[in-house]
């Protein structure tokens, strides 16, 4: 259904990101989508594995899930409002195997201490470092020929 809307509006606003009047058009938003996707089927992700995402609403947020959704992953939304125990718990639920974080959510003590505490069992990827490059549409093809695939037992 997303493709279809792209294919006959890809230069149409798909969305606005509220504090910085950003916009972000149906073509951004799948050419990011499948860096991501074809990113993190490059790491060793596969469908069903399930990474967190720990930041605040911006377009990457979306293009994140979206691009994830692609090859098969599960994006766990976690609240970026939790600290402590209930970040903790709510990771360590979601059965992530890694943690996609903002930069904006990188620093604090209470921060310090979850991440500590999450990361022996999951692996953390900050968006602004390993993620840059997506924003400058690295490798924004389709990865629907690795998705057939892959659903293909190959």
């Amino acid at each position: 259904m997303f493709q279809d809307v792209v294919r006959r509006h890809p230069d149409k606003v798909a969305l606005i990101y509220e504090a910085t009047g950003e916009q972000w058009t149906f073509r951004r938003l799948d050419e990011y989508s499948n860096a991501v996707a074809n990113y993190f089927y490059q790491q060793g992700f596969r469908l069903g594995d399930v990474i967190a995402i720990f930041m605040e609403s911006r377009p990457e947020f979306v293009g994140l899930w979206l691009g994830m959704a692609k090859v098969g992953i599960e994006a766990a939304l976690i609240n970026f409002n939790l600290r402590l125990d209930s970040l903790v718990y709510c990771v360590t639920t979601s059965g992530a195997k890694a943690i996609i974080f903002g930069g904006e959510l990188s620093s604090g003590e209470s921060l310090g201490r979850s991440w500590s505490r999450v990361s022996q069992r999951s692996r953390k990827l900050q968006t602004k470092r390993q993620l840059a490059a997506l924003k400058a549409g690295e490798d924004g093809k389709s990865p629907g020929d690795k998705r057939q695939k892959r659903s293909a037992g190959i």
